[in-house]
């Protein structure tokens, strides 16, 4: 199939430690009262509060954990399937900085989309899952071959960015409740939050953060354009081409 082609094979890598330490921090999760119970217990979650308060970890540490089996299930395939052909094309370490940098960057966003909504009144939400890292990894991907139908759309690269970055952003801004959708800014957005702080998308509580979603797929934007390195214009042609001709008449 398809999609096994496509996955990793566990290994000695930071692919297989990333699995390995998540499924763990599932368990230790579940034994410990749930997911709530654990990150008001140890500061694993991003939130605005945290962050601002010292908890500068977070921003990546949330990855580690995750609302439930079934959201730890959805990330770890996106992982292995995205972050698999990104280890091939450009190594471990660059692939691992790229998911990384998908987290911190979504970490960001999603704070800055939680400010937002504190300021209208609503309250903050703890950040929990490594989706930032994935949409990371996915959109290299689409930069890396541009031409190539990833699995499992049958979407050329190029027109399936186009298409999540459409959508990321009117998913967000919708969630914000910004002009013309109007009303209450964030409102569906902590609605289905619990009430008290320790949300964090739990499993019965599940919020998606748009925003971490966009913050991640921007991460991944970068990363794909620095690994083709600068794009070349017939104005740089024509510079390189005038210098090696000076060159040449001396």
């Amino acid at each position: 199939m398809a999609w096994a082609r496509n996955c990793h094979s566990p290994g000695m890598d930071w692919l297989t430690l990333v699995l390995f330490l998540m499924i763990g921090i599932q368990i230790w999760a579940s034994y410990s009262g749930g997911v709530e119970a654990m990150v008001l217990q140890w500061p694993l979650s991003c939130h605005r509060e945290g962050v601002l308060g010292g908890e500068v970890w977070t921003l990546l540490s949330y990855a580690l954990v995750h609302a439930g089996w079934f959201h730890l299930g959805l990330n770890t395939w996106g992982l292995w399937l995205f972050g698999g052909r990104m280890f091939r094309y450009v190594g471990g370490l660059e692939s691992l900085k790229t998911f990384a940098l998908g987290v911190f960057a979504g970490g960001l966003c999603h704070l800055m989309a939680d400010w937002y909504l504190v300021g209208k009144g609503q309250q903050e939400i703890w950040l929990v899952g490594m989706s930032g890292g994935v949409l990371a990894l996915w959109i290299c991907l689409t930069i890396l071959s541009p031409e190539a139908r990833l699995w499992p759309t049958p979407i050329r690269g190029k027109a399936l960015r186009y298409g999540i970055f459409i959508s990321l952003i009117w998913l967000l801004w919708y969630q914000l409740k910004l002009p013309p959708f109007g009303g209450v800014a964030g409102s569906e957005f902590a609605g289905q939050a619990t009430a008290n702080q320790a949300s964090g998308g739990a499993e019965n509580n599940q919020v998606v953060s748009h925003a971490c979603h966009l913050g991640g797929a921007l991460a991944g934007l970068w990363m794909g354009r620095r690994f083709l390195g600068k794009t070349l214009t017939k104005a740089d042609l024509a510079r390189a081409r005038a210098k090696r001709e000076a060159r040449e008449g001396e």
